[in-house]
């Protein structure tokens, strides 16, 4: 498997189901949590979770936050060894009878690769992070 950089701390990659529960319920306290990642530049994303967050919108105004606030963030970009790690990643889950969406894998190899940690409720993460070094990011109380 292709490995990535030395660790850094402190860097959080923002998954779609916690934009989602942000831009639908502004009490949630995961808005409390994305705007202090945002503002302490420890937010990240990637494509794939902007593609997903502007194909779920329901209004322009969704689309319009999206913009907003993604423009605040750090955009990782991919590479190929992010495809093949994720490819080698699905591969092994397979063989022990754990099927995983290829979207999922990749985020799950750009942040196991860069040392970020995924902030989700995604539950395929949870799987995924006993079959790989991924981290989940626990928000603080």
């Amino acid at each position: 498997m292709i490995t990535g950089r030395p660790p850094v701390t402190d860097r959080v990659l923002i998954d779609s189901n916690i934009w989602i529960d942000c831009f639908r319920n502004k009490k949630s306290s995961n808005v409390e949590h994305v705007i202090s990642l945002i503002r302490k530049s420890e937010g990240y994303i990637c494509r794939i979770i902007l593609a997903e967050l502007f194909v779920g919108a329901k209004s322009d105004k969704e689309s319009t936050l999206i913009e907003e606030y993604s423009s605040g963030l750090n955009i990782l970009e991919t590479t190929t060894n992010d495809y093949i790690n994720a490819g080698v990643l699905g591969c092994k889950m397979r063989k022990n009878g754990i099927t995983i969406p290829l979207p999922d894998l990749i985020i799950a190899e750009i942040c196991i690769v860069r040392d970020l940690s995924i902030y989700t409720t995604d539950k395929h993460f949870d799987i995924i992070c006993k079959y790989s070094k991924l981290k989940k990011y626990i928000s603080p109380q």
